[in-house]
């Protein structure tokens, strides 16, 4: 965390990042050879115990196998990990100053998001996940935001809110809400949020 009189940055710890890469792939390496197993268990059982025609009996369980390993890529390939991968490209997550707040959202074409302290909602947090909503009646070419073009942006901060993966951060959520907190009432005095 860096927190100099005009702006607080958050930035990605490196260590928290390579362990939380390092269990996510082994969580998913593990679940993938467990569905593999079990699959092709099943199709073995199939052939060994002589149900139907073998011809059949090895068309379902090549067909299940290779569904199997199909989901298993597809989650490896563009799940979580991929996600990670992103992130181990960048320096800050987060960053809060007089003039508004910028996110980054490495999974959109934008890659982040202004927006001045007049388009931010609520800003809540939970020690994995900060979520931030706009105000209502926020439009896409919001005077000073950056990204809302964006439609994955847009349709996050319009919904349930824009979700920042706060997993390998530097900072504490507490931290980071009384940040917010903070420059937001010093750009604008008078505001309730």
């Amino acid at each position: 965390m860096t927190q100099a009189d005009d702006q607080f940055v958050v930035r990605i710890d490196r260590p928290a990042l390579r362990r939380l890469t390092t269990r996510t792939a082994a969580v998913a390496v593990l679940l993938h050879s467990i569905v593999v197993a079990v699959v092709g268990g099943t199709a073995a059982v199939m052939v060994l115990t002589g149900a139907g025609s073998t011809v059949l009996k090895a068309a379902v369980g090549a067909g299940i196998a290779l569904f199997a390993y199909a989901v298993g890529a597809i989650h490896v390939g563009l799940g979580t990990l991929s996600l990670l991968r992103l992130r181990q490209g960048m320096d800050r997550l987060l960053s809060a100053g007089l003039d508004g707040l910028w996110m980054a959202v490495p999974q959109s074409d934008a890659g982040s998001v202004f927006l001045p302290w007049t388009a931010v909602g609520v800003v809540s947090a939970t020690d994995l996940w900060l979520r931030v909503r706009i105000q209502a009646g926020t439009m896409k070419f919001h005077p000073g935001s950056v990204g809302l073009d964006d439609p994955k942006i847009w349709r996050a901060l319009n919904g349930n809110g824009l979700l920042v993966d706060m997993r390998d951060a530097n900072a504490e959520s507490d931290d980071i809400l009384n940040a917010v907190s903070y420059y937001r009432k010093a750009a604008m005095p008078e505001s309730s949020i």
